[in-house]
């Protein structure tokens, strides 16, 4: 058996930190809450259904993160490849020889996937980078929206 930070070695953990509003419920992403939740995994039999929602949920959780991280770091990977094309343009090199000239086939070939489906990732890793950092740099109290008006009238206002 597992040692679990819920009991001595040797011991059963308790399950209730996946319980609804149970001490896993409100932890944030991260080391601790992937311990836990894959230790639980391992125990399924002793969860009640309550628990394994919430392993579901913590989960949930993970899976977000990671994708945020995969983001984070494949909009950084963008935003070198791009210094490094316009370096190599300003030194006069060659088309198709250039310096950061493909990051989608790079990247594509790393993450085992078409050059294609790399391009769109990046293109959504900027995106979203961007608009985060747009919101961190929004003042507090400044409500204004990065969306368009509405096209269509709102319910009542017709």
């Amino acid at each position: 058996m597992s040692r679990s930070s819920h009991g001595g070695p040797g011991q059963v953990p308790s399950w209730d930190e996946f319980s609804q509003d149970g001490a896993a419920d409100g932890l944030r992403p991260g080391p601790w809450l992937a311990a836990l939740a894959g230790e639980a995994v391992a125990d399924l039999g002793r969860l009640d259904e309550g628990q394994l929602l919430g392993v579901g949920s913590a989960a949930r959780r993970l899976a977000a993160h990671a994708g945020y991280l995969e983001l984070m770091a494949v909009a950084e990977f963008a935003r070198r490849r791009d210094a490094q094309l316009e370096a190599s343009k300003a030194r006069g090199d060659r088309v198709r020889s250039r310096d950061g000239e493909y990051p989608a086939e790079e990247l594509g070939f790393e993450m085992t996937a078409t050059a294609y489906s790399a391009g769109l990732l990046i293109d959504l890793a900027r995106n979203i980078a961007g608009r985060l950092l747009r919101a961190r740099l929004r003042r507090p109290g400044d409500h204004r929206q990065d969306r368009p008006h509405r096209a269509l009238p709102r319910r009542g206002n017709v």
